[in-house]
């Protein structure tokens, strides 16, 4: 064999080694798209959104059929969100709040369920009344096409 066709072996055995590594990543991140994993990863999303004040980036996780909330509002009333309608609902709650610290406390890592709670703490100054408030919320994340997705925040104490 000459130097020039095991150059040109060794050139396409290269190529074919590159192509086939590269396949294997893409055909992992396709993997690891679709697999919705654990709610942990979820939980702390919703963690860096809210502590950034982003209505768009907690609406984006909310589930298809909407959103019920009793936050910040009548004890017991409950409302119901569209995803749309959501981004308002989570504009006008960090209106006049500005988050201090926010943490999931406990939370349910649910791998195979469909349903997943956990619980948070939101110290935040209200910017009305000039004072610091605390609230504990309660999150239910549930599974719809392989995605977790925000179904309900509900406000369990306020001080």
């Amino acid at each position: 064999m000459s130097t020039r066709t095991a150059n040109s072996t060794r050139g396409m055995m290269t190529r074919i080694a590159l192509l086939a590594l590269l396949w294997c990543c893409v055909a992992s991140q396709g993997a690891l798209a679709a697999d919705p994993g654990g709610t942990t990863e979820v939980f702390r999303a919703i963690e860096d959104a809210w502590r950034a004040g982003s209505a768009e980036g907690l609406a984006h996780r909310v589930q298809i059929d909407g959103i019920r909330v009793n936050v910040g509002g009548s004890a017991g009333r409950v409302t119901e969100y569209s995803p749309s309608q959501s981004i308002y609902f989570f504009r006008q709650l960090f209106q006049h709040r500005v988050t201090n610290e926010f943490e999931f406390t406990r939370m349910q890592d649910v791998r195979d369920g469909e349903r997943a709670h956990g619980m948070a703490l939101w110290r935040f100054s209200n910017t009305n009344a000039g004072e610091d408030r605390e609230m504990r919320l309660v999150f239910l994340l549930t599974r719809q096409d392989d995605v977790w997705r925000i179904s309900e925040v509900q406000q369990i104490s306020v001080r």
